[in-house]
């Protein structure tokens, strides 16, 4: 594994990055409007014809909350000076509320679209932050 010295290249890499690949996603990919867009009028609609792939649905609809959820606990450990260093109570909260949501929205107890999908991302978002970051020690 490599290590980034330089602080603003691994935020950049680990925070700012996800950020923009999951906003990219919502506005150049998935076709349906969120209540964001049509706050800021954004007009774009990108063809409905590469959404009718179920692997492309699937990918565009789970790998923004892969990415915010990625780029939130990023977060939390750049802030905190490592993983060791977060409360648990903010990383059980922050590892558990995202997931608890998406059942409470297959429920319709929330409103929304609850997705297995989304529950997985979210999974493997934890699991890949915490692999890579495990060792960051902020100097």
């Amino acid at each position: 594994m490599f290590v980034i010295k330089d602080k603003f290249k691994l935020h950049t890499l680990h925070v700012i990055l996800p950020l923009v690949l999951g906003i990219m996603i919502y506005l150049f990919i998935r076709p349906n409007p969120t209540i964001a867009e049509n706050i800021i009028n954004w007009k774009y609609q990108p063809s409905t014809q590469l959404y009718e792939y179920t692997l492309i649905k699937i990918l565009a609809g789970s790998l923004p909350d892969f990415f915010w959820l990625y780029a939130f606990l990023s977060m939390l450990c750049f802030i905190w000076g490592g993983y060791k260093n977060i409360p648990f109570y903010l990383l059980f909260i922050t590892y558990s509320l995202p997931i608890l949501t998406e059942i409470l929205q297959y429920f319709n107890i929330i409103f929304g679209t609850g997705d297995f999908f989304d529950i997985l991302a979210y999974i493997i978002a934890i699991i890949l932050n915490k692999y890579l970051l495990i060792n960051y020690q902020n100097q």
